[in-house]
């Protein structure tokens, strides 16, 4: 797992409380959001589908609290009360902003207007976190998130923030890529990969046993006649 930008975010976040808008790309989010919060020693909520808080009731004992999708009117109300958390400093609330899974390379990331409504509501700074997971040769992925810069929701129009939002995440989600393929970028590792090498333990137990060289490859017969005059068998 590696994360850029903690040390800003943190001591932005000691001044007064922040609203942490991420893309989603999976199931595994939310845990993300637990291990980051615990690298900006926050107090984090994080807004999450009604019903898949209903199915997975354990994540309310992380923070995550509840929104409706299915009806504007709840909706709107849940986003005003999720702003009232925000009552001092280091207290965030998260927001996965395009409301659903989505693969991260897919443009546009399709940001929902409901980071701008929260963002009038809390009238705290919004931070731009792009996340994704890739496979750096190894069985299993890694995390990687990284923070923008600072997003003031005054004076901009709900159209006009998320379209500043989505700028912002994929400039991050370009600089994911960088880093996981030439290892250019100021990330910190918050949790250690597994050291198994790039073999998988399945690929080892089907290798041959042998110390010998394997054979050479069967050479395809030559169409052309051979010095002696014959074909090559």
């Amino acid at each position: 797992m590696y994360l850029e930008g903690a040390e800003r975010v943190r001591a932005l976040a000691a001044q007064g409380p922040l609203l942490i808008a991420a893309n989603h790309v999976a199931w595994w989010d939310p845990l993300l959001a637990v291990r980051i919060d615990e690298a900006l020693g926050t107090e984090s909520y994080a807004l999450m589908d009604r019903q898949n808080l209903g199915r997975l009731p354990f994540f309310g004992w992380l923070g995550a609290i509840p929104l409706d999708r299915t009806n504007a009117r709840d909706s709107l109300a849940q986003l005003r009360a999720a702003a009232t958390l925000l009552d001092g400093p280091g207290k965030v609330v998260w927001i996965f902003a395009q409301g659903e899974q989505r693969p991260a390379h897919l443009r546009p990331l399709g940001m929902k207007s409901g980071i701008a409504v929260l963002a009038e509501a809390a009238a705290v700074p919004i931070v731009p976190l792009a996340v994704n997971y890739l496979f750096r040769q190894t069985e299993q992925p890694a995390a990687f998130a990284t923070f923008g810069e600072p997003i003031l929701a005054s004076g901009l129009r709900r159209r006009s923030l998320v379209h500043e939002l989505e700028a912002a995440v994929e400039k991050g989600l370009a600089a994911i890529d960088t880093f996981a393929t030439t290892g250019a970028g100021n990330f910190v590792e918050l949790a250690a990969p597994t050291r198994r090498g790039d073999t998988p333990a399945l690929a080892k137990l089907l290798a041959p046993r042998s110390s010998s060289p394997p054979a050479p490859l069967r050479t395809l017969p030559s169409r052309g006649p051979s010095p002696e005059g014959t074909n090559t068998p």
